[in-house]
């Protein structure tokens, strides 16, 4: 009975533990698997629900008990069809609180290693919403266990074997810009006052090559209106980056500029000055780290952005309309950027 048991916690990684990794080439803590070899599991899911699939733990020494700021992890998936696996990070505070921190889709299929970052920068995590808080911020000091696994959509088999995993000390930063690719006008949805007129969403061709959103639309002059096309966003690996660009032309009703909105947890937040009416393609840039809940959200009002919450992005206007104008505005997204 002993050795099922303890076959048991070494299948959860329950007996992984901790060493300075300060000599191996790789810096930061090296999270040890039981063995001192790679972890592999085969994963069989029949179902399209989400499931922490391959989870692994570490007890945190109390002398690395400080803030780290990203987490490395080397994986590799085999198979997977069907499925869509994104890396997490749990950590675990004594009292019961547990932070989570979610990466982008592995690649699929091909068997090759591949080199995960994670940001841990405590805007870049999340309470879980069943575990206790009192503090509403993680407290490195007081984290006990690490906690890794793949978060597993859909149905299918795979296999997962694991590589190295570090805490670093630094975070990992992309080296360039990451597009990201426009919806089509039908996947849009739009919301508005109910005065607003001939509101129009759709694909156009550029003279100078490549494809743009088009929105058109009309406000009754002299009274406030609003205007909110919704596009989704990937589940991309936002922590990672510092904003988006947004690449556009617009003639809004005079005198109104953009309003561009992000939504995440809560509602809506966003920051800094509208972007102009432009008769030029014009790049504006979008610093995660000025968005804040919009005044009329009440309960996220003024709060910083949560990064693993993003899900969609706002290009419209709002505002009262010139009553020497016929109210008539059109907005042309040309392009969507994440940036380092």
């Amino acid at each position: 009975m002993m050795r099922g048991m303890l076959a048991g916690l070494v299948a959860l990684g329950m007996l992984c533990r901790c060493v300075a990794a300060d000599g191996d080439g790789g810096g930061g803590l090296a999270l040890e698997w039981p063995s001192g070899a790679p972890v592999a599991e085969a994963v069989s899911k029949a179902s399209p629900e989400r499931r922490l699939v391959a989870e692994r733990s570490w007890a945190l020494p109390a002398g690395a008990r400080r803030e780290w700021r990203a987490l490395s992890l080397e994986v590799r998936l085999l198979g997977g069809a069907g499925m869509e696996c994104r890396p997490a990070v749990y950590l675990h505070e004594e009292g019961g609180a547990v932070w989570v921190r979610m990466g982008q889709p592995l690649r699929l299929g091909s068997g090759e290693p591949q080199r995960v970052s994670l940001s841990l920068v405590r805007r870049a995590l999340r309470p879980l919403a069943y575990t206790p808080d009192d503090s509403g911020e993680l407290d490195w000091s007081r984290v006990t266990q690490v906690r890794v696994g793949l978060l597993a959509d859909g149905a299918g088999q795979a296999e997962i074997r694991y590589g190295a995993v570090r805490l670093l000390d630094e975070s990992w930063r992309p080296e360039g810009p990451q597009a990201i690719e426009l919806a089509s006008a039908k996947d849009w949805y739009v919301s508005s006052d109910r005065a607003v007129r001939d509101v129009r969403v759709e694909d156009v061709m550029l003279p100078e090559g490549g494809r743009a959103v088009r929105i058109s639309f009309a406000f009754p002059t002299g009274r406030h209106m609003y205007l909110l096309p919704t596009m989704a966003l990937p589940m991309w690996d936002f922590a990672s980056y510092s904003g988006i660009r947004l690449t556009y032309r617009a003639r809004p009703p005079r005198p109104l500029g953009l309003l561009v909105l992000l939504n995440g947890a809560g509602g809506q937040y966003g920051g800094g000055a509208a972007p102009p009416p432009s008769d030029e393609w014009r790049s504006v840039e979008l610093r995660f780290a000025d968005q804040r809940g919009v005044a009329w959200a009440k309960a996220i009002a003024g709060k910083p952005l949560p990064l693993d919450s993003i899900d969609s992005i706002v290009i419209g206007c709002h505002g009262s309309a010139d009553v020497k104008g016929d109210g008539r505005g059109e907005i042309l997204v040309r392009s969507l950027e994440l940036i380092p």
